[in-house]
Parts: structure tokens; C-alpha cells; sequence
């Protein structure tokens, strides 16, 4: 991927979020893209640089969402207008768990403007984890664990820990 989308250059501000965030995407071994538009531009320039994961494109507009459907690698989203980019965030983030395009603790690529929901402003990457990591670790042996949490203080009885991830306080 990065020998043959070095040399591209861009003199618009979208075009080069898209290749950043591409370019970080495959860096940082993220899981997917969410793509916030109004327009479906940004969902085509990031799709244009054919990235192998999927890009989940959020829009409030009906016509946008079924012309993203035809681009590669795209998975349109219609959600209400959200007032926010968390709350946009939350949306997509909901939509792709449901559907199983990432899981608890994956990374994913954000693309947005500011201000937020307007058209033509697309000025922002941010690297995001899915739900509230508590421990990031390096892939080897054993198996992902997702769990409620049990937080033990000194002195406390330990009880009702089967199951769960025990935090422990570190004292002295």
C-alpha cells in the first residue's frame, strides 16, 4: 500500500485527511474506518485509496447513503442528525457492533469537520478504541477476554469474582 500511494498529492484538505488517514490506519492496524459525511465525499476519497478495512460511512441524508452504497468498500450508515461527534460516534459504534464489523477494544480511524455536520469541512482524524479499554496488550497466548470489572480494595472481602476481570490496588 505505501509504495504505490506515496508519491500522491493532494493540494485539498479532505483529500489529504483521507490518505493520513488511510496511511495511520494501516500503521496502527486498525479495524475500521467511520467516516462522518454529509456530502458522501469523504467516503469516496477514502474509498478511492482502496484500504482493506471497511469504511462505515455515517450520513443523515437518504440519497447520500444509497449512492455510497456503490462504492468500494463502503458500508453506508443512516442514522439521525447527531448533534455531536460523540454522539455520532456512538451511533456508528453501535451500528458496527451489532453487525460485527469490530469488537470491544479494536481500533478504528474516525474522519470528520468541524464544525461538525457541515458539508465541506472535513479537517479531522482521530484514532479511537471501541467501548472502555481497560488493558491494551501486545497479540500472543491466551485468549481476548470481555467482562464487567470487579475493583478489590485492601481489606476488602473478596466475593463475586467469578467471571469477572479483578482490578487490584497496588499498596505500600
Amino acid at each position: 500500500f505505501f509504495d504505490s500511494h506515496m508519491n500522491f498529492s493532494f493540494s485539498d484538505v479532505s483529500s489529504c485527511i483521507a490518505l493520513a488517514t488511510v496511511k495511520t490506519a494501516f500503521s496502527s492496524h486498525a479495524r475500521a474506518f467511520f467516516v462522518f459525511t454529509s456530502s458522501g465525499v469523504t467516503g469516496r476519497l477514502v474509498s478511492r485509496l482502496r484500504p482493506n478495512m471497511p469504511i462505515l460511512a455515517n450520513t443523515n441524508d437518504e440519497k447520500n447513503y444509497h449512492q455510497m452504497a456503490i462504492n468500494w468498500g463502503v458500508i453506508p450508515v443512516l442514522t439521525d442528525k447527531s448533534k455531536s461527534l460523540e454522539e455520532g460516534f456512538k451511533r456508528v459504534e453501535e451500528f458496527a457492533l451489532h453487525n460485527d464489523w469490530v469488537d470491544y477494544g479494536d481500533l478504528v480511524l474516525m474522519t470528520a469537520g468541524t464544525p461538525f455536520g457541515f458539508t465541506g469541512t472535513t479537517n479531522l482524524m482521530m484514532l479511537k478504541s471501541i467501548g472502555n479499554v481497560l488493558v491494551r496488550a501486545q497479540e500472543g497466548l491466551g485468549q481476548k477476554v470481555i467482562s464487567s470489572i470487579r475493583m478489590i480494595y485492601p481489606g476488602q472481602d473478596i466475593e463475586n469474582i467469578q467471571g469477572k476481570i479483578v482490578v487490584l490496588q497496588q499498596c505500600c
